[in-house]
């Protein structure tokens, strides 16, 4: 185990919330590369109008965004307001799972937990914008949740590195391979892989119960979100289905109160 230092909620959440805001530009590279096909890591951030390079200062989250008043400093063009709302509501999301996990501002943070909430909840941004329009999810979404689920099992109190490694199995290859039988089944894709990975990476910090509860949920949710959309909106059924963002919003909420959710299910069917 390693040793960690003691932090205090009432600090750590404004600790994690600045990590939010740097992820959430990050996150903004994701959004706009990742549907294009281009390289993430390079080039370095620039205009996409004139191709010139950000300057360091102008990369600080949101207020870079306010200092160049919303325009490119050498063409001037127009830089997207989704940028700082991106980098936001990034930042408020970590903010909320530290005290989701810690609701008394007076403990110390517990990292075995926050970590895994931190993560699933900023992630659901890059989730949500990219999965919805292009039925995509970045690959460094689960990637992070998998390291996250690893490294959490060096942690005091948290979950062992074969209860990890388990979940992996069980929650990603299970729903792989429930995508296969419907596929086959349907004639036509089920389910993408970027869906299995996220469970994946879920069952690495929380284990296979909790991360198959949150697909099944997921399920739920995306049938009472998307039926009522696709019939205001005409669509049709065999159009994809963004379902990324529905296990990404169910994933923190089996974290947290996953006990009391399946026990009350359960307690539910005895009657």
């Amino acid at each position: 185990m390693f040793s960690i230092p003691e932090i205090p909620v009432w600090l750590g959440q404004w600790v994690f919330a600045l990590f939010g805001l740097i992820f959430g530009s990050f996150f903004n590279v994701l959004i706009y590369r990742v549907p294009r096909d281009l390289p993430i890591a390079f080039p370095a951030s620039h205009c996409p109008h004139c191709m010139s390079p950000i300057r360091l200062r102008h990369n600080i989250p949101v207020l870079g965004w306010l200092m160049l008043r919303g325009r490119c400093k050498d063409c001037r063009a127009l830089i997207s307001i989704q940028y700082p709302i991106v980098e936001a509501i990034t930042g408020i999301l970590a903010f909320c799972a530290v005290r989701l996990v810690h609701p008394d501002a007076s403990e110390l943070i517990d990292f075995a937990r926050v970590l895994p909430v931190f993560w699933m909840m900023i992630t659901l941004v890059p989730i949500a914008a990219v999965d919805f329009p292009y039925q995509l999810i970045p690959d460094t979404v689960p990637v992070g949740g998998l390291l996250i689920g690893v490294a959490v099992s060096f942690l005091p109190g948290g979950m062992d590195w074969q209860q990890s490694l388990i979940g992996i199995a069980a929650a990603g290859g299970g729903l792989f391979l429930f995508a296969f039988i419907m596929g086959k089944l349907l004639k036509r894709d089920a389910m993408g892989l970027g869906d299995v990975k996220l469970l994946a990476a879920f069952g690495a910090m929380m284990g296979w119960g909790h991360s198959v509860a949150a697909v099944i949920a997921a399920s739920f949710l995306a049938l009472v979100v998307m039926v009522p959309w696709r019939l205001i909106r005409k669509e049709s059924n065999h159009e994809p289905l963004a379902f990324g963002p529905f296990i990404g919003v169910m994933g923190p909420v089996m974290f947290l109160w996953g006990d009391r959710i399946i026990a009350w299910y359960w307690n539910l069917l005895r009657f």
